[in-house]
């Protein structure tokens, strides 16, 4: 089922949709319980930052994955 982003800066009413929620366990980046987005945006191996999100968390740079990384 999908989830979507909603924008109620209008107020509820005027709500308005604005994306798909992308959850980590679908997300391009998400390998083997990381995160992989700083290595993907910059192209290199950068000091470790622990960053170990939830299967079912998200963020604003999810990308959903189409088939095998």
């Amino acid at each position: 089922m999908a989830e979507y982003i909603v924008d109620t800066t209008d107020g509820i009413y005027n709500a308005r949709t604005t994306g798909e929620l992308v959850r980590c366990r679908d997300c391009w980046y998400y390998l083997r319980g990381r995160c992989d987005w700083l290595l993907m945006l910059t192209g290199r191996m950068l000091p470790a930052i622990p960053f170990e999100p939830a299967p079912d968390g998200y963020c604003a740079w999810g990308e959903k994955r189409d088939g095998e990384r």
